[in-house]
C-alpha cells in the first residue's frame, strides 16, 4: 500500500476511535483533556506515520496483539504516548 493511502486509513481509524468514544474510554474521566492532543497529533502526517510504525512494531513483536478492529485504539494510544513523551519518538 502506498504511503498516502496508508496514512489516510490510519488517520481515519484514529479519528473514528476519537469520534465513537473508544479513545475517551481508554483515557477515562481523568484523561479526557488529552483527546485534543490525540486529535491534533492524528492530523499531523509525521506524528501519524511514527505512531503507525510503533503499532506495526507491536504487531510484529506479538502477532495478533493488534486486531484489525482495534487499530484506531492502538494508534490513539501511540499518539498520546508520543505527545506525553516527545523524545520517545523523536528519531
Amino acid at each position: 500500500m502506498d504511503p498516502g493511502n496508508r496514512r489516510r486509513l490510519a488517520r481515519s481509524a484514529a479519528l473514528q476511535a476519537l469520534s465513537d468514544g473508544t479513545a475517551a474510554r481508554m483515557l477515562g474521566s481523568s484523561g479526557i483533556n488529552d483527546l485534543g492532543l490525540i486529535e491534533s497529533a492524528a492530523r499531523q502526517d509525521t506524528k501519524l506515520d511514527r505512531a503507525l510504525a510503533e503499532v506495526v512494531k507491536l504487531e510484529q513483536a506479538s502477532p495478533g496483539r493488534v486486531p484489525s478492529n482495534a487499530l484506531g485504539y492502538h494508534l490513539c494510544k501511540q499518539l498520546l504516548l508520543a505527545e506525553r513523551t516527545p523524545q520517545r519518538m523523536a528519531s
